[in-house]
């Protein structure tokens, strides 16, 4: 994720409708369009599990992204609570997320919205 953000800021971040997602191992392309959002700044915060601090990152300085291990039940995922008993190895990742906020249901506990 440090990367993207460390392009993100050089570039800015163009539309969604003019530079879509390709699912690909590459280089970013630098937009013709003009960007519609840009970032100061970035900084790499190691969590080692801690999700009181993930919540703080999150209500002080914004979306954070991070990076998980997918399982593949959540390919076909579309919308609610996503819910996977099957514990993820901690120290495996395949996947980055943008984590924008969190909340509570009452039959599935805490939960994180993410993007």
């Amino acid at each position: 994720p440090l990367n993207a953000f460390t392009h993100m800021k050089k570039y800015g971040v163009a539309n969604g409708l003019n530079y879509s997602y390709l699912q690909m191992k590459d280089e970013c392309m630098e937009s013709k369009y003009p960007p519609i959002v840009k970032i100061d700044n970035a900084c790499e915060v190691e969590l080692n599990g801690d999700e009181e601090l993930l919540k703080e990152l999150v209500d002080t300085r914004g979306p954070v992204a991070v990076v998980i291990f997918v399982l593949p039940s959540l390919y076909d995922y579309q919308e609610g609570v996503y819910y996977e008993p099957e514990r993820c190895p901690s120290d495996t990742f395949n996947h980055a997320i943008t984590i924008v906020g969190y909340g509570s249901d009452e039959q599935m506990g805490d939960y994180w919205i993410i993007k």
